[in-house]
């Protein structure tokens, strides 16, 4: 029950994060249509930390352990094979996807398989998959069940859903798979408990912001849905005081009905005002009565205040042109200005790293159990390296990694690699080795008057 009622708030969030959700009911008894203008910002900034955290895939590497040179060549050629996997697999494009879907719906499954020869990896939705973990370890899965609906029929009976089913029974990891109805009757169960020869769930959640057994996650479109629907409707009730405000009102004074029905308004025309015979006394007039905004500023400051908590909550910049003249836009500048969003991202990390790291030992365990290849005997740790798209001072490292190779502390041929990756560094070794013989020489012959002379 209490995963039924996750799943019915999942996909409230998610319709939240697309914008139809965030419309409000229409007040009865109103002689107009109010304006109701939504601004998706909840969508905008959730895009932003995850195009920050995830628009540089991280750098995945294994380290080999020990000294042993065949364990570290075997090592070297799995890298390059997990490295080749990822890429068959779209695996950026798949990661930044998977992040936005797990800060909408609190988790993602990652799963992978392998199938006619090669290894596939999916990252599913929250909405997509039901699991459950053992009872002594809430990182542990016991099961897990992936499903989705392939018609859109209201009727049970006449409803097909797709469900694929994992379980460990007895160390071992049984598989069934098949179509069913909205009741749960099997219309074709293609496998039925089969034995997959591995000892785990091919599958890891990664929860989102989780706290200490936790198996659900947050979603960060929650904590901005009060913040999203009063920017909503600031901005709409703003829409409707200049609708209603913005265009003066003539108003007549004393005028008589005749003169009142010869009115006409339009460039240029003449107005023959008459006053009212039944008032001898007065003088007919017209006047244009104009309203005038004496809120703008109060609103403003509303819809920022608004705004600036959105982005606050989301721990992201606000990049404008005066924070910018102010704070400069040097590197050191923008790596203080992300700096919030880059510890925050940090912390999510903590749960990435390690799904990413059972990722390439899964890779390892199910080709060697579908009789593709066999990692098995490679003895490594998988490192992560995480890779912000934050601008540097390039000119700033340059002087500092200068300043190390004069001190002896960085090879000249690190400092090629790095900043002349596509030049030939043992041509240029060589080059300078040259070089630095001719000046020995030519310093020595001037020293010896032996006709050598620098220039």
């Amino acid at each position: 029950m209490q995963l039924w009622r996750d799943q019915q708030e999942i996909i409230r969030l998610y319709a939240f994060y697309e914008g139809p959700g965030q419309m409000w009911p229409t007040p009865v008894g109103l002689d107009y249509t109010p304006n109701k203008t939504l601004i998706n910002h909840t969508k905008r900034l959730i895009g932003k930390v995850a195009g920050f955290m995830f628009g540089r895939s991280p750098e995945i590497t294994l380290q080999p352990i020990g000294d042993e040179e065949a364990n570290a060549q075997r090592v070297a050629e799995l890298e390059q094979h997990v490295r080749n996997i990822l890429e068959a697999n779209r695996w950026h494009k798949r990661l930044l996807d998977a992040g936005r879907d797990c800060f909408v719906g609190k988790r993602v499954a990652l799963k992978v398989a392998a199938r006619d020869g090669k290894i596939i990896i999916r990252f599913r939705p929250s909405v997509e998959f039901f699991h459950d973990v053992t009872l002594d370890d809430e990182e542990q899965l016991s099961r897990i069940i992936f499903a989705y609906g392939m018609n859109e029929c209201k009727e049970p009976e006449n409803q097909r859903i797709w469900v694929q089913s994992w379980r460990m029974e007895q160390g071992h990891c049984l598989l069934r798979e098949g179509v069913y109805n909205g009741y749960g009757t099997a219309m074709s169960e293609e496998i039925r408990d089969a034995d997959t020869g591995l000892d785990s769930l091919p599958a890891y959640v990664i929860l989102n912001e989780g706290m200490t057994s936790d198996v659900l996650g947050n979603s960060d479109v929650q904590q901005m849905k009060e913040l999203q629907n009063n920017y909503n409707r600031l901005v709409s009730d703003d829409m409707d005081a200049l609708k209603f405000n913005m265009f003066p009102q003539t108003v007549f004074t004393d005028a008589s009905e005749d003169s009142m029905a010869a009115v006409k308004i339009s460039p240029g025309a003449l107005l023959d005002l008459q006053t009212d015979p039944a008032k001898p006394d007065a003088q007919a007039k017209v006047a244009k009565l104009e309203s005038s905004f004496q809120y703008s500023q109060r609103y403003q400051k509303s819809k920022d205040d608004l705004l600036k908590d959105m982005y606050a909550l989301e721990s992201c910049p606000q990049v404008t042109e005066e924070y910018l003249k102010t704070a400069g836009i040097s590197g050191k500048a923008i790596r203080a200005m992300y700096w919030d969003l880059q510890c925050r991202c940090e912390e999510r990390w903590a749960e990435w790293d390690s799904a990413l790291q059972w990722l390439v030992r899964q890779i390892v365990i199910q080709e060697k159990a579908a009789g593709i290849c066999d990692w098995t005997g490679c003895d490594y740790v998988v490192k992560i390296e995480h890779l912000y798209p934050i601008t540097d001072d390039e000119d700033e490292e340059r002087k500092l990694d200068m300043q190390e190779v004069n001190a002896q502390v960085r090879s000249r041929r690190s400092y090629l690699d790095k900043w002349q990756p596509d030049a030939d560094a043992d041509g240029e070794l060589r080059q300078m080795a040259l070089e630095r013989q001719q000046l020995e020489e030519a310093s020595y012959g001037t020293e010896t008057g032996a006709g050598f002379h620098l220039v």
